[in-house]
Parts: structure tokens; sequence; C-alpha cells
């Protein structure tokens, strides 16, 4: 019959105490997240930097990215906007006439000159330029058929110091028009001039 084991008395138990071991020991480089132990070569510092580096490429190469495409696509932005507007117009663009110059193209038949007032309605009622229609520098349009056929264009506003006359010159300009002028001075160098002025009825 066998004889029972006796069980085992607690001082045959050995226990080993756990002892922390600093940075600079053989632990150097191990690192532990929850209960997964972690080994990098550089240690626990270099490691850490490597893995919040590596974390950041991405993003780094995501702004790349951006700044690169911006660079590359604005200017093509620009220029297709450039191709579907006119040209530049500048003051050196508008053509001027003098009194002598506008009475001339007023008295010759042969050359279809229009001539525009491009102040208000009322303005124009009160009193302009023999043979000026009125239109105004905001009802200057594309397409306006009391424009259609005209060789020359002239425009005028109130004097030397309006420059409705020269906005306007350079309005007919970017829609299109061709040979156009400006008579400077206007109305008010009309009558220094000592021309006739009419009403409208």
């Amino acid at each position: 019959m066998l004889s029972p084991v006796p069980p085992r008395s607690p001082r045959n138990i050995c226990l080993r105490p756990v002892h922390r071991r600093s940075l600079g020991g053989p632990l150097r480089g191990r690192r532990r997240i929850g209960s997964i132990r972690v080994e990098s070569p550089a240690g626990p510092s270099r490691g850490r930097d490597r893995l919040q580096s590596t974390a950041s490429l991405p993003v780094v190469s995501n702004m790349h990215r951006t700044t690169i495409m911006i660079f590359f696509v604005a200017p093509l932005l620009l220029f297709g906007a450039g191709c579907k507007s006119s040209r530049p117009i500048s003051d050196t663009n508008v053509q001027r006439m003098d009194v002598e110059d506008l009475e001339k193209e007023l008295s010759r038949r042969r050359v279809q000159m229009v001539l525009i007032d491009v102040r208000s309605h009322e303005k124009y009622a009160a009193e302009h330029i023999p043979g000026a229609i009125s239109i105004p520098l905001p009802d200057i349009r594309r397409g306006d058929g009391r424009l259609a056929g005209a060789k020359l264009i002239t425009v005028y506003a109130d004097g030397w110091n309006d420059m409705i006359g020269q906005a306007a010159a350079k309005k007919l300009l970017v829609l299109g028009y061709k040979n156009i002028y400006c008579f400077h001075g206007g109305i008010e160098l009309w009558k220094d001039a000592q021309k006739p002025l009419v009403t409208a009825p």
C-alpha cells in the first residue's frame, strides 16, 4: 500500500526577489507597454523618437504633396483665366481726338463715325454735341445695334476732369470694338471752342 506523499514545506520553496534594474543595466533599450515588452536597439529615448518620426512621415508627405500641387496648378489656373479674358487695356490704348478732328469727322459723310455721349440721359437731354447719341457708360454692351457697322467710334463726357469718357473708351476696346477715340475735354472744350450744342426733345 502506497503511503501518501507529504506536502511540501514552505521552506522548500525558493523565492527569488525581482530586482529593478536601472536604464544603464542589461535592460537598456527595453520598455514595457502594458504587458508587452518592446525592444529598440537604440535605447528607450531614441527608440521613442524613431517611432514618433515614423508616425509623422505621412503628414509631412501630404504637406509636401499639397505644396507641390499648389505650386504647379496655380499658374495653370491663372493662365487659363488669362486666356479667357481680353488683353489688358490701359490709357495708352485709347486714341485722342481734338475739336478740329471731331468737327472734321462729323462733316465727313463717307466715313461712318458714331459719336457717343456717355453721360446720363438727363445731361444729354439738356445739351449735347450735334449728331451724338446717348449711351451712358453702364449701358455700353457688346452687340449694340446702334454701333453695328461703325468704322470709327468717338466718346465724350463733361470735361477734362471727367474720367467717364476714358473709362467708356476702354470698355469699348475690351468688348472688342475697333477704332475707338475719346474726345477729351468733352462738353466744356466744345463750348470753349464756341461750337454749337443742341438739346433733346
